[in-house]
């Protein structure tokens, strides 16, 4: 069975600086991620600048950070936020960030850092 991989692009609360977003994400809420049942991966990006526009449309949408989850399957996914230590998780994503679009994708390497 693949893995599911999904990836969050998150937008911090309007009025949190940048550093108290970061902060925040790992010091409270990565611990609680910790728990959460069937999780085999989780992943922090912390966006630290932007590469700037290139030629073609770019959304204008600010992301403070990218996370990355890794389950077996798509069932122990939907458990792992339905049950009381997601849905704990799920709410405490309302004290630091404002709006996300979680995405699930299939990765195919091209280049590894080995």
């Amino acid at each position: 069975m693949a893995h599911v991989r999904q990836l969050t692009l998150l937008q911090r609360k309007s009025g949190l600086s940048r550093e108290d977003f970061h902060r925040y994400w790992i010091d409270v809420h990565a611990p609680m991620v910790r728990q959460l049942p069937h999780i085999i991966s989780y992943t922090q990006h912390h966006v630290t600048g932007a590469a700037g526009r290139q030629s073609y449309a770019v959304p204008d949408v600010e992301v403070d950070g990218v996370v990355e989850f890794v389950f077996a399957g798509a069932k122990e996914a939907l458990e792992a936020f339905s049950g009381p230590i997601g849905r704990k998780v799920l709410e405490d994503a309302e004290n630091f960030i404002s709006a996300m679009l979680v995405l699930s994708v299939t990765s195919i390497p091209v280049v590894s850092e080995s």
